[in-house]
């Protein structure tokens, strides 16, 4: 996996449109299996709330979730609030949260680096509607991912908006259609805006992916706006009113020894940060295998021994045709 510059940032382009649109996509976990439907999540159930990266897709997390032993949700934030904040988006998806799953008084929210600034507003909203839980922040914190995000664009030749601009819109037609074009490199030098640069880039796109121009065009815009929000985020107000909840940190190889063990999360909760040092750099967190041991130490003891009783066997109908065809008869 691409660990450096911009493929830190952003990996994935979904290719099924209304899939990424989804506020709520249900992930398969140990504790409920592929044959459960994406949109078939319970009211109620307790569920590990994972916020994506950048990219805002639920991919990053089929690793992990494959031994998480409890169920699993991504929550999105999707392409129609391009330029909200990260308090703003944090809040929107918070009323989501409780509107849609209306979850158990302790909550489990996970986010990984982006998301992790994202889960932390989450946290600080749910926790103003009377709940409390886990928020684990995967080698993100609000006081060193703006570094970090520095740091990416210096890898990636980026030293001005410009050049952030050019590089960002190269990148993201690479993911899209698969290739480079020398066509583009041409039309982005002419181009006078950031306006033009994105258009130059969508109309080169047309013929060559399944996306509609619209979700394109959205997909690069949110991408630019996600990168200029999270690089001026600082957190103030949640180092005001730090969370009740427990923080867990996963640490990357990445991290360097001067930013301190926690990131700094010590300042965003009134309980000390639990930190676990990982061997893998920050592409692959959640690719190692540890991850989600470390995850499921903090989960609460009655999910696990639920999980435990919990008959593992996928379920499958017989004669599902008969459910299609009522009036067939059964040999």
């Amino acid at each position: 996996m691409n660990s450096t510059g911009l493929g830190c940032l952003f990996r994935f382009v979904d290719t099924d449109e209304l899939l990424a649109a989804s506020e709520l996509v249900l992930l398969p976990t140990l504790a409920k299996g592929e044959t459960t439907r994406g949109d078939e999540f319970d009211k109620g159930e307790n569920y590990m709330m994972m916020i994506p990266g950048f990219d805002g897709h639920h991919k990053v997390f089929r690793t992990v979730c494959e031994r998480l032993k409890m169920p699993a949700i991504a929550i999105q934030p999707g392409l129609d609030h391009i330029e909200e904040s990260i308090p703003e988006m944090g809040s929107r998806l918070a009323q989501a949260i409780i509107k849609k799953l209306k979850p158990q008084k302790t909550f489990y929210l996970l986010g990984y680096s982006f998301g992790a600034q994202v889960a932390l507003e989450i946290a600080s909203v749910l926790e103003e509607h009377g709940y409390v839980g886990v928020v684990y922040c995967i080698d993100a914190s609000p006081d060193s991912y703006p570094a970090t995000i520095d740091k990416w664009l210096r890898e990636a030749g980026v030293t001005d908006d410009s050049q952030l601009e050019n590089s960002l819109l190269h990148h993201m037609f690479m993911l899209m259609n698969g290739e480079s074009s020398q066509h583009l490199t041409v039309k982005l030098q002419n181009a006078r805006s950031w306006h033009e640069k994105v258009e130059a880039c969508v109309y080169a796109l047309r013929g060559k992916i399944n996306h509609s121009m619209q979700y394109a065009r959205g997909t690069i815009l949110s991408a630019f706006a996600r990168i200029r929000h999270a690089r001026r985020y600082d957190g103030q107000k949640l180092r005001k009113n730090p969370l009740r909840s427990q923080i867990v940190l996963l640490r990357s190889s990445d991290q360097a020894a001067s930013t301190g063990s926690d990131l700094g999360l010590s300042r965003y909760s009134r309980r000390q940060p639990i930190v676990y040092d990982l061997m893998a750099n920050h592409a692959d967190t959640l690719e190692d295998l540890q991850s989600a041991n470390f995850i499921n130490r903090h989960i609460d003891a009655d999910l696990i021994e639920a999980f435990q009783k919990k008959n593992l066997c996928d379920s499958y109908i017989i004669n599902a045709s008969l459910f299609i065809s009522p009036d067939q008869e059964i040999d």
